[in-house]
């Protein structure tokens, strides 16, 4: 009787990564098998960079452009603010004139408004779908402006990475090619930098 053969095809690399996706075996590679907890910074980072690179596709508004019209919306779950005001006739008075309105001007509002009657007016607008984190004083949008801040941050760590890393590299070469008194000053030199706090080097 002669041997069954299997002429099932080898998989290609991209099909290889996707069932291990599908399977688990990529997240369980990453964050450790005891605690896949860790998995939601790994989620973060990525969005964070994903976002970064992609800022100009998915931003829904332009990063420094403004419109002073929708200054200092707040964010879409914000509700409106509303103020009380009684309707009086002639001039407000000193010291009230922001709890009251005057006669002429509430009936631009509200038409049969009377004297000593309460007006609802709206000091602040809600928040809109069109602005899901609001805007700032000039009328920008502050989620916008946080995808391309994601953006800058990138391009810094990258810069820095590659600056760094240079820098670093080309040390290592020098002080192991020459060796001596290069490389025991060269190693010196690091550890004071590393003996340094960071955060008063930023300051």
């Amino acid at each position: 009787m002669a041997e069954s053969t299997d002429l099932t095809l080898p998989r290609r690399p991209w099909e290889r990564i996707f069932r291990a996706i599908v399977y688990g075996r990529l997240t369980k590679a990453i964050v450790g098998r005891r605690r896949p907890v860790l998995i939601i910074p790994v989620i973060v980072l990525t969005s964070v960079v994903v976002a970064g690179i992609t800022a100009p596709w998915i931003a829904p508004n332009h990063p420094t452009r403004g419109n002073l019209r929708d200054r200092l919306v707040p964010p879409v779950w914000g509700g409106e603010q509303i103020s009380l005001k009684v309707v009086v006739e002639g001039q407000l008075d000193i010291g009230a004139g922001h709890r009251q309105i005057t006669l002429d001007d509430a009936r631009k509002i509200q038409e049969d408004a009377v004297v000593g009657g309460e007006l609802g007016i709206v000091t602040r607008a809600g928040g809109s779908t069109k602005y899901l984190l609001g805007t700032d004083h000039l009328g920008r949008d502050i989620l916008t402006r946080i995808i391309y801040g994601a953006r800058i941050s990138l391009i810094m760590a990258v810069l820095t990475l590659l600056v760094g890393g240079s820098i670093g590299v080309t040390a290592g070469l020098v002080a192991g090619w020459y060796g001596g008194w290069v490389d025991e000053l060269i190693m010196r030199t690091v550890d004071i930098i590393l003996a340094l706090p960071i955060i008063l080097i930023a300051l």
